[in-house]
């Protein structure tokens, strides 16, 4: 996917970046500096589950008003939400299938008195509407309905297409578990670090205010045509998605009792709650039509990386050489990833300006 370059990007012309994490923000971020210009090596382990890899995934940033929409534990800028609507609106249009992306019709249902979404991005996801209607479930009213197009990733074919243009690009890829930055960030072995670690971030940096908010997502399979006529749902916490083979049912938002678990553990009674909405998401989806869904596998819980008052992207220069953290996406990781992977190749251009 051609893209013009990130501002003041010519000074990473051979640089060396050290990326560490292999999901799909330190994989964006791994390919961004690559174009420009960066010798790039990804480091990452099997040590720590990918919640790239369980990931439903729909581009949408949660919202409230003004310039920043915001999410659990924090705000996502225009700036960065903007980006990456174009940059995987481009895919869509030029990779599709192959990059692991399909447009879908979304139906997101907004509860009596929360805000709408505010205009910009209403905008971007034009053409869009929003119409009153009356819906009540588990006890909730809902007033309105927001209805748009967007894109939805399956992140198995994702993740190998960024792997294989990373590697196209020139990036390199090692397995190490780091129990230290210094390990990386000492002088000799980059120019420059980029930390996409997620959860990993709780230890390797010491942040605390990363936490582990646990999701759940069921698979199931529907007859072809059926698939492509289905709509997209979501009302509360719980959605129905259709993708490009399959159809994924999840939800739940719940933040794990033990702040240092990086490894999710099915759980009987969320899987229950999850099912339970089953045919209401179903009806919605499908306008009312009976549709055959037919389950084709075991739950995935994954752990999504929240962190309280917000996502980290910014540069830190703790060690010898610039450190630009990117973690701490919590569910919205796939949808920022190429907004935020523009933004460290500029926080990493900053730090050499006027060096050469």
């Amino acid at each position: 996917m051609a893209s013009s370059p990130a501002p003041g990007a010519g000074v990473l012309a051979g640089r060396s970046a050290v990326v560490v994490g292999s999901g799909v923000t330190g994989l964006t971020a791994a390919l961004r500096l690559a174009e420009a210009g960066s010798r790039v090596t990804v480091v990452s382990t099997t040590a720590f589950p990918m919640v790239s890899t369980t990931a439903c995934a729909f581009w949408l940033p949660a919202w409230a008003s003004g310039e920043t929409a915001e999410m659990l534990g924090g705000a996502v800028e225009r700036s960065v939400v903007e980006p990456s609507w174009h940059a995987y609106d481009t895919l869509r249009r030029h990779e599709g299938a192959a990059a692991g992306l399909r447009s879908v019709t979304n139906k997101e249902y907004l509860e009596a008195g929360q805000s709408d979404p505010p205009t910009w991005l209403q905008e971007i996801l034009a053409p869009s509407s929003i119409r009153p209607t009356e819906l009540e479930c588990e006890g909730r009213s809902y007033s309105r309905v927001w209805t748009f197009d967007s894109v939805v990733v399956d992140m198995k074919v994702h993740l190998d297409w960024l792997q294989k243009r990373a590697i196209d690009a020139g990036v390199t890829f090692g397995e190490r578990l780091l129990t230290s930055l210094d390990e990386v960030a000492d002088g000799r072995t980059a120019d420059v670090v980029v930390n996409c670690t997620g959860l990993g971030a709780r230890s390797l940096v010491g942040d605390t205010d990363v936490r582990p908010v646990r999701g759940l997502l069921v698979p199931f399979e529907v007859d072809p045509e059926r698939l492509a006529s289905l709509k997209a749902v979501a009302i509360n916490e719980y959605y129905l998605i259709p993708r490009l083979r399959d159809v994924v049912v999840g939800g739940l938002i719940r933040e794990e009792a033990d702040p240092d678990t990086v490894e999710a553990t099915p759980s009987s009674e969320d899987e229950e709650l999850l099912m339970s909405k089953l045919g209401t998401l179903s009806r919605m989806a499908s306008a009312g039509r009976p549709t055959a869904l037919r389950r084709t596998g075991p739950a995935s819980v994954g752990l999504r990386p929240h962190r309280r008052g917000g996502y980290r992207l910014e540069t830190e220069r703790s060690w010898p050489v610039p450190v630009v953290h990117n973690y701490g996406h919590g569910g919205s990781g796939v949808t920022l990833a190429w907004g935020c992977a523009d933004r460290v190749v500029e926080l990493a251009a900053a730090e050499f300006v006027g060096s050469r």
